[in-house]
Formats: structure tokens, C-alpha cells, sequence
């Protein structure tokens, strides 16, 4: 085949390449955000507000 038709498909595929990329790296540091604050709050322990009341009363 003709060397300029591949030359064009190869920039092309670049070009799919990097608009493809740009279109998922928004996604990407959503999904982020949202695995970071997922795996905090599980390392987190949250207590309860009635063991928080208990405790107030008892440190009184």
C-alpha cells in the first residue's frame, strides 16, 4: 500500500489515542477521589453517639 496512507493512519491513531485519553483521565481522578474516601472511612472506626454521650457523662 501506499507509504503516505499508512503515515496518515498512524497519526490518527495517535490522535484517537490521545482525545481517548483525555476523555478518561477526568473519570479516572473521580473514581479516585471516590476509592481514597471508601478506603479512609474503613480505616477510620466511627463511634457511636451513645458511647460518645457515655463518655462525656463519665469524664464529668
Amino acid at each position: 500500500m501506499n507509504p503516505v496512507f499508512w503515515l496518515l493512519l498512524f497519526i490518527a491513531a495517535v490522535t484517537a489515542w490521545f482525545a481517548v485519553s483525555g476523555l478518561f483521565m477526568p473519570v479516572g481522578k473521580m473514581l479516585l477521589k471516590k476509592w481514597d474516601k471508601l478506603v479512609s472511612g474503613q480505616e477510620e472506626p466511627r463511634e457511636n453517639e451513645k458511647n460518645k454521650k457515655m463518655e462525656e457523662k463519665n469524664n464529668e
